[in-house]
């Protein structure tokens, strides 16, 4: 029994067990408390002075980029090349996790520093990383096991979502000392911080959500989400552009029968089939030669008239209501901009007012590795072929803010409303041209994942963000979950999984103070300038040994 015992106290075993069990904590099970535990595995792992195995660091990563590929394994099933981009993104992500440990076990057994101390730190500063590294990739983190928990969330304004996965990786090296320390003494301190920590956490969320927001009283804007079923395949069917037009009007007309007037009408990502088409005035432009110039006028006259018609077809069922309102449209499609320089292809929401003009455009800003671009795909164009992409895409410059009622909406697109840096910056820049928004809306397209877990993930971000920000978030996705998310971090309202859905959001500003808005990431920037330390002093450590000891250089 002892030798099956040891056969699995082995990098990877320990590795993989952290793993499964933040697995599990994650969705599709959603078990939370888990995630409480699921990091003494790894902490394991950080105390032990010496490791059995050969390549532990390898090993763990191995473990790691399973744990990745079961967790994001929704993206595999729009079609079959998302396969190698799984894999491509979990080995990406991999590295994370022995990247925490080395860095961890420097602090433990170089710098003497304590475990419940150094571990969140070492945690913090790498999620801080990975949110900030090549793919911006802070989805999954071990403060989204949390966000059904709401008084545990509400610090989030504070030091944003890495204050709370900070709280949870503190508690886990807290249990793991008070389990393992051979003094009494060490035993009962690491116990007691870690029920200060956690009583001072849970006591201010309760504070929080005590709260009336400031803005309550004032008069709401009403918001319809339309949310559609249409799963993404590439079946080159030329019918599927007007079957996901008439599919997505029809929900339109209904939601505006039963439910309008609206103030505002947000259709996903993606699901206005017919592209914006931009020429810069007043320029030589540099078609492209694949490009027929009568099919490009032939296009914006039919975009133009179909947008027409929609805003029409609103607006005209709102003067059937007896309370007369006029209706402005949020909706997701493509814009193309042609000008002095070659085309450029944006993932645009666009927002038309009642008269049927495009008031304001937002191009997302940052693309989706495999789903919007691919990797080095400007150098080898190539690369294009084996995906089902047409080319890379432009990346927007800026934030946008705009109008409805009392109120002002700042739009995002897609996986941006998993990164907290973006959206943080969205707010704090509009804040500073004077337009600071109310509410932030995200317009997604999950039609790619088919219904799975990847779903929850990007609705639980949506989550933290409103906490972060303390501004309500409206969700319009396709397939779902499309959301009314109020600054508190409490979904009022969630359309259904993989089916059609209308949410009528009366919605209103927060208006409580945020810390994250004002100081973003500089917390969590502290803990990875720690990791930095802690990194650069174990390579200069090294290399001093080495000097002085040029038989330790030989082997």
């Amino acid at each position: 029994m002892a030798h099956s015992a040891r056969r699995f106290d082995t990098p990877f075993w320990l590795s993989a067990a952290s793993g499964l069990l933040l697995w599990a904590a994650l969705p599709p099970l959603d078990w939370w408390c888990l995630a409480w535990v699921a990091p003494v595995f790894w902490l394991r792992l950080v105390r032990q002075e010496v490791w059995r195995g050969r390549r532990p660091y390898v090993a763990i990563w191995f473990s790691s980029m399973l744990f990745w590929i079961a967790v994001l394994q929704g993206i595999r099933l729009a079609h079959w090349a998302n396969y190698l981009g799984l894999v491509a993104l979990a080995a990406y992500l991999g590295i994370y996790v022995p990247l925490f440990i080395a860095v961890a076990r420097q602090a433990v057994h170089r710098w003497r520093l304590p475990l419940p101390l150094a571990a969140p730190l070492a945690w913090t500063g790498i999620e801080l990383l990975r949110g900030y590294g090549p793919l911006g990739f802070s989805m999954a983190t071990l403060a989204q096991t949390q966000v059904t928990c709401q008084r545990v969330i509400q610090v989030a304004d504070l030091g944003g979502a890495y204050g709370i996965s900070f709280l949870v990786m503190t508690i886990a090296a807290c249990l793991v000392t008070a389990w393992s320390a051979s003094h009494r003494r060490r035993r009962f301190g690491a116990a007691l911080y870690a029920l200060s920590l956690l009583t001072l956490a849970l006591v201010y969320g309760q504070v929080r959500l005590g709260q009336v927001p400031v803005g309550a009283n004032q008069a709401p804007v009403r918001v319809a989400l339309i949310q559609g079923a249409i799963d993404t395949v590439f079946d080159d069917d030329p019918d599927r552009g007007r079957q996901m037009l008439q599919q997505y009007m029809d929900l339109t007309d209904g939601a505006c029968a039963r439910y309008g007037p609206f103030d505002l009408v947000v259709w996903p990502e993606s699901m206005f089939p017919l592209s914006d088409l931009q020429v810069e005035p007043g320029v030589d432009v540099q078609f492209d030669p694949t490009i027929d110039q009568a099919l490009l006028d032939d296009s914006r006259i039919l975009f133009d008239r179909l947008v027409c018609n929609g805003i029409g077809r609103v607006n005209d069922r709102a003067e059937e209501q007896r309370d007369r309102r006029s209706t402005s449209w949020l909706l997701g499609t493509t814009t193309w901009q042609f000008g002095a320089h070659p085309p450029r292809r944006y993932n645009a929401a666009l927002v038309v007012n009642p008269a049927a003009d495009v008031v304001a455009r937002y191009y997302k800003m940052h693309p989706v590795m495999f789903g919007e671009y691919v990797p080095f795909g400007d150098v080898f164009p190539a690369l294009y072929d084996l995906f089902p992409l047409p080319n890379g895409l432009t990346p927007g410059t800026e934030p946008v803010a705009f109008a409805v009622g009392p109120l002002r909406f700042a739009p995002s697109i897609c996986f941006e409303s998993t990164i907290p840096h973006l959206i943080r910056w969205h707010v704090a820049e509009l804040a500073r041209r004077g337009a600071a928004p109310d509410v932030l809306v995200n317009l997604t397209n999950d039609g790619w994942f088919w219904g799975s877990s990847i779903l929850d993930l990007q609705l639980g971000c949506a989550v933290l963000r409103a906490v972060e920000l303390r501004r309500p978030l409206l969700v319009a996705a396709n397939t779902g979950f499309s959301a009314w998310i109020n600054g508190q971090g409490q979904i009022l309202a969630q359309g259904p999984r993989r089916a059609t859905g209308i949410i009528v959001a009366d919605v209103s500003a927060d208006g409580r103070w945020s810390g994250y808005v004002q100081w973003g990431d500089g917390p969590a920037a502290l803990c990875t300038l720690f990791c930095a330390a802690v990194t650069l002093a174990a390579a200069v450590s090294g290399w001093l040994r080495r000097r002085r000891s040029p038989s330790l250089a030989s082997r």
